[in-house]
């Protein structure tokens, strides 16, 4: 079974966009967890993994606006790891991402600019049934 489940905070607020996927116009929410290692290093910091993450449709339209930055966050799904090569050194590099997310929980709210954050949905939100890519 391939499946990552990671804890931690929104590095930025996600972003919501209309995409055509097989010709439908599908929401695609995507934002990035970033998760520390609970042991430090040699130099003293705690090692962190910036694991990119996209919701599809109904669960991308409805759950983004709550997606602020800061927002702790646990995201369940199978992992995959895009490898690319730097643009900046020539270099190859690996990025993990959850293309699917099969479970999602707030697991904080976030206050912005003084303002009490919108309440979230009180349940999990669970992935559909259908998915756009096998």
């Amino acid at each position: 079974m391939n499946k990552l489940t990671i804890v931690g905070h929104l590095t930025a607020d996600a972003t919501l966009v209309n995409r055509n996927v097989a010709g439908v116009q599908t929401p695609v929410c995507t934002f990035t967890v970033a998760a520390n290692s609970g042991r430090r290093d040699d130099q003293g910091q705690r090692p962190v993994t910036y694991v990119r993450c996209t919701m599809w449709r109904d669960q991308a339209k409805n759950t983004a606006p709550y997606l602020k930055k800061g927002m702790q966050v646990l995201v369940e799904g199978p992992l995959k790891v895009s490898v690319y090569q730097s643009t900046q050194d020539g270099s190859w590099r690996a990025s993990p991402e959850i293309n699917i997310i099969q479970n999602f929980e707030f697991l904080s709210a976030q206050k912005r600019d003084g303002e009490e954050a919108p309440a979230a949905p009180a349940a999990p939100v669970e992935a559909p049934d259908e998915f756009p890519f096998g």
